[in-house]
C-alpha cells in the first residue's frame, strides 16, 4: 500500500523528503507546508505547496503528516492530525511531559490514528549491531554506559527566536542536542529507575540550559552518565557500553555517532559467539529512510497503536533531569518494574 504525506516544515522536512522520495512504493509527497513558502518551494517539486496547517488537515487526499515545526507546536498540531484522520511522523520532541504523552496515546485509542516519534538515530549500523547482540542474549549484565553530547552552537544559533527560550524550546540542551545520543542509549539498556542532574547556562546568554550532568541507574542496576554542552571546541558525540560480556563503543561523529565504524571487545568467553554474531549481522537502510520503511511495515501491518512507547524512557529521563536540577535531589521514576513505560517521578 502507498501512503500520502505532507511534510509540515520545510528546513529539517527536507531530510524527510529525501527519505519519502527514496521509497516511491511506499509514499507519495503530497503536500508541503511552510510558513515560508519559498522555502516550501524548495523541497517540494511539483508538490503542492502551502502556509495553512488547518487548510492543510482538510484535505482527504492525506494519509500521513510528517511534523517538522518548532518543539512548542508539536504536542498540539499532533492532536489536530489525529482528529482530523491523520497519522503523524513527529520530530522531537513529540510532547514536553511523559503525561502529555499519555494524552496523545489515548487519542490514539479514540482516533485510530497513529504517532510515530522521529527516531532516525536508533536506525544506524552501529547501533544496530548492539542490538542485534543484545537481541541474542550475548552482552550479558550491565555495568556501566555512559553518553556525551558536546556539541558546538554559536550565537547565530539561538538567533532564531524559538530557540534558547524555555516557552518555544520545551528545554535546553538536554531536549534538543542529547536527546537522541541518550534515547540511543536507553533503546539498548532500557529505562532509568533514579536520576540526579545538574544543569547549567553558561556559553550562552539564553534562557534555557546549555550544559548538563546526568548520573542514573538503568531498571536492573546498570550506571548510567550523561553530559551535554553546546560549548565544545571538538564537537563529539560518542556512546560507551560495559557490559558483562561486551564493552562496545561508537564513533565521536558529533551528528552520526549511531553510524559505523563502532568497536566491539568482546570477553573470552563470547568472543566465538560474539564474533559469529557480528558476521552474521545483515546491514539495511540507515536513517531516515530506515524509519520510513518502519513506519510503513507498522501501517501495513494493522497496528493498533504507534510508537508513542518509544519516546517515553527518554522523556521520562529528562523530565526527570529537570526536576532533579530545579530540586536538588533524587529523583525516583514510578512503575520501575515497567521498564519501556515510566509513568510519573517522584522525589526523595
Amino acid at each position: 500500500m502507498r501512503y500520502r504525506i505532507a511534510i509540515v516544515g520545510a528546513r529539517i522536512g527536507g531530510k524527510h523528503a529525501a527519505a519519502i522520495a527514496a521509497l516511491p512504493d511506499c509514499f507519495e509527497l503530497a503536500g508541503v507546508c511552510d510558513l515560508d513558502p519559498a522555502r516550501a518551494s524548495g523541497i517540494a517539486g511539483t508538490t503542492p505547496v502551502s502556509t495553512d496547517y488547518a487548510g492543510l488537515l482538510e484535505r482527504d487526499d492525506i494519509d500521513i503528516v510528517t511534523l517538522c515545526t518548532p518543539s512548542h507546536l508539536h504536542f498540539e498540531q499532533t492532536r489536530m492530525a489525529q482528529q482530523a484522520g491523520k497519522h503523524v511522523v513527529c520530530e522531537k520532541p513529540v510532547a514536553g511531559t511523559v503525561e502529555d504523552l499519555d494524552q496523545l496515546a489515548r487519542l490514539e485509542a479514540e482516533t485510530g490514528r497513529l504517532v510515530f516519534p522521529v527516531l532516525q538515530k536508533r536506525h544506524g549500523h552501529g547501533l544496530q549491531k548492539l542490538r542485534h547482540l543484545r537481541d541474542r542474549d550475548l552482552l550479558g549484565r550491565l555495568y556501566v554506559a555512559s553518553a556525551e553530547s558536546h556539541w558546538s552552537r554559536g550565537a547565530d544559533y539561538y538567533a532564531n527566536p524559538w530557540r534558547g527560550r524555555l516557552a518555544t524550546e520545551l528545554g535546553g540542551t538536554l531536549m534538543t542536542h542529547a536527546i537522541h545520543q541518550h534515547d540511543m542509549v536507553l533503546s539498548i539498556v532500557g529505562s532509568v529507575q533514579s536520576v540526579f542532574a545538574r544543569i547549567a547556562t553558561s556559553v550562552h546568554p539564553i534562557e534555557t540550559e546549555d550544559c548538563a550532568s546526568i548520573t542514573a541507574t538503568s531498571v536492573d542496576g546498570g550506571l548510567l552518565s550523561f553530559s551535554a554542552t553546546v560549548g565544545s571546541h571538538a564537537p563529539t558525540s560518542r556512546l560507551r557500553f560495559c557490559f558483562e560480556h561486551l564493552t562496545a563503543e561508537s564513533s565521536t561523529d558529533s551528528k552520526a555517532p549511531h553510524r559505523d565504524p563502532w568497536s566491539f571487545t568482546p570477553s573470552d568467553t563470547r568472543r566465538e559467539a560474539i564474533g559469529q554474531a557480528l558476521s552474521a549481522f545483515v546491514p539495511g537502510d540507515e536513517d531516515f529512510v530506515s524509519l520510513y520503511r518502519a513506519v510503513h511495515a507498522d501501517l501495513v501491518a494493522g497496528r493498533k497503536t504507534g510508537r508513542l512507547d518509544d519516546f517515553r524512557p527518554v522523556l521520562a529521563l529528562t523530565q526527570a533531569a529537570y526536576a532533579s536540577a530545579r530540586s536538588g535531589r533524587e529523583i525516583f521514576l514510578s512503575d520501575p518494574g515497567s521498564a519501556q513505560a515510566p509513568r510519573a517521578i517522584h522525589i526523595q
